[in-house]
């Protein structure tokens, strides 16, 4: 014999069976959302790491000039107190 279902089991049973699926599509949802924010928390933690780099280099490049400016000044300055 065959059993007819009403219309209010079938949609209540498929709402359940929906129901059972959205926490898994939500589980891997968050879990694309984590990785791609750990992956955009990795890309600005590289993006310091080498604007830190450029930042302390551009301060010793600095530091140099600032020594061979004051080395020529030192070699120059008798010189010019002779003329």
């Amino acid at each position: 014999m065959i059993k007819w279902k009403k219309k209010e089991e079938v949609s209540k049973e498929e709402l359940k069976e929906e129901s059972m699926d959205k926490p898994e599509d939500c589980q891997v949802e968050e879990t694309t959302k984590e990785e791609q924010l750990t992956d955009e928390l990795k890309k600005k933690d590289r993006e310091i790491e080498e604007l830190t780099n450029r930042l302390l280099r551009l301060q010793a490049d600095f530091m140099n000039y600032k020594n061979r400016v004051e080395k020529i000044r030192k070699v120059y300055s008798p010189m010019q107190q002779k003329i």
